[in-house]
């Protein structure tokens, strides 16, 4: 087993009849403990920090969205989502697309149209409703074009990167990535699903473009733009690039505690010392940034 500044970390079973963890934290049973001390709340437990600037989502174990408050940890039943700060820089309200659907646009088969409609149901189905709070998405219909047909998301990358281009797409076939190149390819899908396309590197001037093959419908929402992979927790838009601010996120190791043992990810697991009555980071340099921290425990 790796720790994540110590090597190989050797970190002994506990029998059924051992003694518990000095500390505990379940992220995905919402069960936390210190000592004698126990919640279902995390921030309710002794010796947590937690601060995020502005309201945040995370996904759900059902692909769905969840939604958060300023200076809330971001929990699911998938565990406790710890990312960096991150900027979407599309230019659109990606979530509540107005009437108008400002700076989204067409390109290719003249046939095509673009038009906002109503599709609380497919929203719901997904989990989305959370947020795309609305019922309103952004449909390209090509299902009388003979050549491809393009939506073009405002909003340029601004800088010389690899990126994320991601969002919940349905309906027909087509690709995502930039503006101007087939950069990732998806089938047809009854439901709106994310798709993602990572690592594509970016001019100053690079866009977000989705297009749908001749003959095809395609619904969309939530398009995002961002710097670095893999894509991030959806960030909101509302006409212009938006931020989500970086997460702190700390816990007092209790008394007597000298190693730590953490679950991650999908069936990941790592560990290290740590010094009693000092504060334990949860973020910085942690292999769990960027995705979900599930439990941490330590003795």
């Amino acid at each position: 087993m790796l720790g994540s500044n110590l090597g190989l970390v050797p970190l002994a079973p506990r029998g059924a009849g051992g003694p518990p963890p000095l500390l505990s934290l379940d992220f995905v049973q919402g069960q936390y403990g210190r000592g004698a001390e126990t919640t279902t709340t995390f921030t309710a437990l002794s010796g947590v920090a937690f601060a995020r600037a502005g309201s945040a989502t995370a996904l759900r174990a059902d692909g769905g969205l969840a939604v958060f408050a300023a200076d809330t940890p971001r929990i699911t039943d998938r565990g406790l989502c710890i990312e960096p700060a991150a900027t979407n820089r599309c230019a659109v309200s990606n979530a509540n697309p107005d009437a108008g659907m400002t700076g989204f646009s067409k390109g290719g088969d003249a046939a095509s149209t673009l038009t906002r409609v109503s599709a609380v149901s497919a929203l719901a189905a997904a989990g989305l409703d959370t947020i795309a709070t609305s019922g309103f998405l952004i449909r390209l219909n090509n299902s009388a074009g003979t050549a491809a047909a393009t939506l073009n998301v405002s909003g340029a990358a601004g800088v010389a990167a690899a990126h994320s281009f991601s969002a919940w797409i349905g309906g027909g076939s087509g690709w995502i990535g930039r503006n101007g190149s087939n950069s990732q390819g998806f089938g047809a899908s009854a439901v709106l699903r994310r798709v993602t396309g990572l690592n594509l590197t970016t001019t100053t001037s690079t866009t977000l473009a989705i297009q749908a093959d001749a003959g095809q419908v395609i619904d969309v929402i939530l398009p995002q733009l961002e710097i670095g992979a893999p894509a991030s927790a959806p960030i909101v838009t509302t006409g212009a690039a938006a931020t989500r601010g970086a997460e702190s996120a700390s816990v007092i190791a209790p008394a007597g505690a000298t190693l730590w043992t953490a679950t991650y990810g999908e069936g990941l697991t790592t560990g290290g010392s740590v010094t009693p009555g000092a504060s334990f980071d949860l973020v910085t340099g942690r292999p769990w940034l960027g995705g979900v921290l599930k439990t941490l425990t330590m003795s």
